[in-house]
């Protein structure tokens, strides 16, 4: 396995007062950040709102067309042959067989109800019933932590327990706003 490899930082601390100044050049670069984030979400928000009528307009325009299209289709659903395509000038008119789909019978039936009707039938129907096994890992850290089990254990079933340290950073831009 390949070791994961760090880049050299581009700045070399020195000591904690220069760690602070780095942290302070961090809160204001994250400030500017975050006003520039603001200004481009405000223009977007001004754009969006330039353009939503026309959008909406057209999108119900298309949404009209589309009905018309349909309903004419429908009524000539004759002319389109065996094909299920219709070809005209400027697009295609298609009629699709959507793929098999298991759907409720009605209102009625529930997925829980029908499960259950399905599981009553035994055997029989037995492969329409999906059973997912999977390792329960909360349990297996619980034993861990409860050393009902230890790293041997685990090994001994192909597992281990890890724990990792991440580094962050949670700058104080109050300081910097001052």
């Amino acid at each position: 396995m390949a070791k994961r490899r760090t880049s050299k930082p581009a700045i070399e601390i020195r000591d904690r007062e220069h760690c602070d100044a780095v942290l302070r050049d961090m809160c204001t670069a994250t400030a500017q950040l975050q006003a520039a984030e603001g200004m481009l979400n405000d223009e977007l928000t001004r754009v969006r709102e330039r353009y939503e009528s026309a959008i909406a307009a057209a999108r119900g325009q298309v949404k009209e067309l589309t009905a018309a299209v349909e309903a004419f289709a429908i009524k000539h659903r004759s002319e389109f042959g065996q094909a299920k395509t219709l070809t005209l000038l400027h697009g295609k008119l298609q009629f699709r067989v959507t793929p098999p789909a298991v759907r409720q019978l009605n209102r009625k039936w529930s997925w829980d109800s029908i499960l259950a009707t399905v599981e009553m039938a035994g055997e029989r129907l037995a492969a329409w019933v999906r059973t997912k096994h999977e390792l329960n890992k909360d349990q297996v850290l619980a034993d861990y932590a409860a050393e009902t089990v230890d790293d041997t254990d685990l090994a001994g079933f192909g597992l281990r327990v890890v724990q990792t340290e991440q580094f962050a950073v949670d700058l104080n831009l109050d300081a910097v706003a001052e």
